[in-house]
């Protein structure tokens, strides 16, 4: 689990919307809050697709200084404690609200795929499979 973890990274040409499925499922599956961690900086990190989405992070990191989830340390960007793969979700959603894009396609139908995760999710470890 720790080096899927470690390794995780958008694919070359992976949709945002699939690399936010992958991230969900993952993060169901690490009960270590490190790893968690270490999986929610490199969602953060790694949502470029080379350029493409370049600009969507910038507002997703804006996002979280606002809000407190992300501060600057040691010459870099660092989520502050707590800050979850969930409070990403929250600030990506936020900075596409209103916007149709070919990948996200409509956000609210995002946001209703991203909860489904999180409550598949919890009803699938609730009931041990």
């Amino acid at each position: 689990m720790t080096s899927e973890v470690v390794n995780f990274a958008r694919a070359n040409g992976e949709s945002l919307d699939t690399f936010l499925k992958r991230a969900i499922a993952l993060n169901n599956k690490v009960t270590d809050s490190a790893l968690r961690t270490t999986l929610t900086s490199r969602l953060v990190g790694g949502m470029c697709d080379g350029e493409k989405d370049s600009r969507l992070r910038e507002r997703v990191v804006d996002r979280l200084y606002a809000t407190g989830k992300m501060v600057y340390d040691g010459g870099r960007d660092c989520l502050a404690d707590p800050t979850t793969l969930r409070d990403v979700d929250n600030a990506i959603n936020s900075c596409v609200r209103g916007q149709r894009g070919a990948e996200l396609e409509d956000t609210n139908e995002l946001e209703c795929r991203i909860d489904r995760s999180y409550r598949e999710a919890a009803c699938d470890a609730h009931q041990g499979r």
